[in-house]
């Protein structure tokens, strides 16, 4: 059994998956540098998206295979982790929108 309690092809797929977010958040950087004017911020927004979303989904995958497993200390701390980046995802957006 892996680390994550999952089959090893979920292990690999998640692997992949997690590339192809480092590889499209590389792009996104190079995007957010290299388009002028709202492009670029729109790509940067986007590139924090994936940095963050990524991670997020990694640690929404451990506290279902906890919760399933019937580990429900570590589903919890996981949730109260998951619980404390939203918060601050959310007070992120809520400051970028009602700043001037």
């Amino acid at each position: 059994m892996s680390a994550g309690g999952g089959s090893r092809e979920q292990d690999r797929l998640l692997i992949r998956g997690l590339q192809g977010a480092a590889v499209l958040a590389l792009l996104l950087a190079v995007g957010a540098v290299a388009l002028p004017g709202e492009p670029g911020r729109v790509a940067g927004w986007l590139m924090v998206g994936v940095l963050i979303g990524a991670p997020f989904l990694r640690v929404a995958r451990l506290v279902w295979t906890w919760r399933r497993q019937g580990d429900r200390r570590f589903a919890r701390i996981g949730a109260v982790l998951l619980l404390a980046l939203l918060s601050g995802v959310a007070a992120a957006t809520l400051q970028a929108l009602f700043s001037g």
